[in-house]
C-alpha cells in the first residue's frame, strides 16, 4: 500500500498518481471515498510492439480528499484472467459499480483464442478487492471500455452497459451483471469520427452519454458529450467536455463523477513522458454545468504556467512585508458566486447590502493559506488553481498582521480590479467602488492604528466581467511604507 501525497494546486497543474503511469481513470465513490480504477501503462517488453499501449494489470487507489491516493495494489492481471491472452498486454480501460454489497469490475481483454477484444467481470465485496474473474467474458459484447450506468433514480434501479467497438453500443443487463439482457443496439445521434471509451451518468432529469472523440481528419482526440432524457438514447450531440491537448497527445479518456457536492471530471494526459503518448497520467478538474445541463468546457493541462502562489505550511514561520510593504500572505477562501453584468452597479450602498458581512466558512476546505509571489494578489488565478469560475465572482481573503507596540497614524493604502471593501479589526475602513483597475495605492484610508499584539485585516473583492487581484499596504504619514509588523495566517 503506498501513499501519494500533492500539494495544494496538484489538482489544477500535476498528475494526481506519479510513481506510475495510469491511463483510463474511472472515478467511483464508495463508502464516502473516491475510488479510481485506472488502467496501468508499461514498457513494453521485448516481444511486444515498441510504439503501442501495454497494459498487463488493474491497480486500484482511494483517496478522502482527491489530493493524497493510496495505491491498494493490483486487483488483477492478465495472468489471473481464464479466457484471456497471459501475454496480450491489452487490459485497457476498465470500470466497477457496486450493487447489493458486491462491487463488479469489468475489464476488455484480449481472448486467449480468436481475434479482437472482449470484456470480462471480476467480482470482489470490498471496493479495494481481493476480485475473482467469472470462468468466460460477457456474451454478445465485442469491443472495449465498458462502462456501466446503474439507473439508482429510476424505479427499478437497472443496469446498462455501454463499450465502444464500430461506434458506441449499449444494452440492459440482468439482475445478475454478467450477462446481457437483449441484443445491443447501435447509440444514435453521435457525430462522425472515431468515438471510443463511453462513460454514461445521470444528473436531475438527463442522462449523459460523454466520449473521446476525434472531430479532425487525422486529428486527435477530445472529450465530448451527448443528452437524453432515456439512457439508450436516441442523443442529443451538444459539444465539448474539453478539447485537444495542446502537445498533441494522441488520446484522452475520463469519467464523471460527484463527490460531496461537486462534480468532477477525471482524465488523463502524458505531461509524466512527454515524448511518449502512450504513457499517460490522470488528472482531475472541477466540473461545471449550465441551468439547461449543457457542461462548462474544461480547459486541458498545459505546460505549468508561473506559480503565483506558494502553499503556507503549518509549521511555517511569520512573514513580513516585502520591501515596499505589500503583504503577500493571505488566508483566501474559494470564490462565491456573484453574477452581474457590470461593475457599474458597485456603488458604496451596494457593497454596504452585499458585502457588509464575511460569508460563514463551516468547510474549512474552502479555505487556502498561500503565499503570493507577486505584490499583487492575483485572485483569478488562484481561481484557476482550485479550478473555481473567475469571472461574476466574489473573493474573501483574511491575514493576520502582529505588532510588537501599537503603531499610529498609518493608513491602509490598497488597489482591486474590481470593487473592494477592506476591514480591520472588523471595523470598515476603505471602499473603493465601481469599475476599477488594479493601481497600487489606488485609495486610502483615514489614519488608522496598528495595536499592539494581533490585528485582523479581510478584504472582500468582487468582479463582474474582469479578472480580480488586489494589492494592499500600510504607509506612514509621509506616504512610506510601514514594515515592522509580521504576518500570519494561524
Amino acid at each position: 500500500m503506498v501513499l501519494i501525497c500533492l500539494g495544494l494546486t496538484a489538482m489544477a497543474q500535476a498528475p494526481i498518481i506519479t510513481d506510475q503511469f495510469a491511463a483510463d481513470p474511472t472515478a467511483r465513490v464508495f463508502n464516502n471515498k473516491v475510488y479510481l480504477y485506472p488502467s496501468h501503462d508499461i514498457l513494453p517488453p521485448a516481444s511486444q510492439r515498441q510504439d503501442w499501449f501495454c497494459m498487463e494489470d488493474y491497480h486500484v487507489f482511494s483517496s478522502e480528499n482527491l489530493r493524497d491516493w493510496t495505491d491498494h495494489g493490483v486487483i488483477l492481471s492478465q495472468e489471473q484472467v481464464p479466457w484471456g491472452n497471459p501475454k496480450g498486454y491489452s487490459m485497457w480501460a476498465p470500470d466497477c459499480v457496486e450493487r447489493d454489497g458486491t462491487y463488479y469490475f469489468y475489464f476488455p481483454n484480449a481472448p486467449r483464442e480468436g481475434r479482437g477484444f472482449a470484456v470480462g467481470v471480476a467480482t470482489a465485496s470490498r471496493p479495494e478487492g481481493p476480485f475473482t474473474c467469472e470462468p468466460e467474458p460477457i456474451k454478445g459484447i465485442m469491443g472495449i471500455d465498458p462502462c456501466v450506468l446503474i439507473d439508482s433514480l429510476a424505479s427499478d434501479h437497472q443496469a446498462y452497459i455501454y463499450w465502444s467497438g464500430m461506434g458506441i453500443r449499449a444494452a440492459r443487463l440482468k439482475p445478475n451483471m454478467k450477462e446481457l439482457d437483449g441484443e445491443s443496439r447501435l447509440m444514435e445521434g453521435l457525430p462522425e469520427g472515431f468515438k471510443e471509451g463511453p462513460f454514461a451518468f445521470r444528473r436531475g432529469d438527463w442522462y449523459y452519454l460523454t466520449f473521446p472523440w476525434v472531430r479532425r481528419e487525422g486529428g486527435t482526440e477530445t472529450l465530448a458529450y451527448a443528452m437524453s432524457h432515456s439512457p439508450l438514447g436516441p442523443w442529443d450531440f451538444k459539444g465539448l467536455i474539453m478539447a485537444e491537448h495542446a502537445n498533441g497527445c494522441w488520446t484522452n479518456h475520463h469519467s464523471i463523477v460527484e463527490y460531496r457536492g461537486q462534480w468532477y471530471l477525471f482524465y488523463h494526459h502524458n505531461d509524466l513522458s512527454p515524448n511518449d503518448d502512450k504513457r499517460r497520467s490522470p488528472h482531475i478538474a472541477r466540473l461545471y454545468f449550465r441551468p439547461d445541463g449543457t457542461i462548462i468546457e474544461v480547459k486541458p493541462a498545459t505546460k505549468p504556467r508561473p506559480d503565483y502562489f506558494s502553499p503556507i505550511g503549518k509549521d511555517a514561520p511569520v512573514a513580513q512585508p516585502d520591501n515596499q510593504g505589500f503583504i503577500r500572505r493571505w488566508l483566501l477562501r474559494e470564490p462565491i458566486d456573484h453574477p452581474v453584468q457590470t461593475n457599474l452597479i458597485f456603488s458604496f450602498d451596494y457593497l454596504q447590502q452585499h458585502l457588509s458581512t464575511p460569508p460563514s466558512v463551516k468547510d474549512k476546505r474552502a479555505c487556502h493559506a498561500l503565499e503570493s509571489n507577486t505584490y499583487n494578489v492575483r485572485l483569478f488565478r488562484f481561481a484557476e488553481d482550485v479550478q473555481k469560475p473567475t469571472y461574476r465572482v466574489c473573493f474573501w481573503a483574511t491575514t493576520t498582521l502582529v505588532c510588537d507596540e501599537d503603531i499610529p497614524n498609518v493608513r491602509l493604502a490598497a488597489g482591486s480590479n474590481g470593487a473592494s471593501v477592506w476591514w480591520l479589526n472588523d471595523e470598515q475602513v476603505l471602499t473603493l467602488e465601481s469599475d476599477r483597475r488594479m493601481v497600487a495605492d489606488d485609495g486610502m484610508s483615514a489614519r488608522l492604528t496598528l495595536k499592539k499584539g494581533r490585528n485582523t485585516l479581510r478584504c472582500a473583492v468582487v468582479n463582474g466581467p474582469g479578472l480580480s487581484d488586489f494589492c494592499v499596504r500600510f504607509v506612514n504619514e509621509k506616504g512610506q511604507p510601514v514594515t515592522n509588523y509580521t504576518i500570519t495566517t494561524k
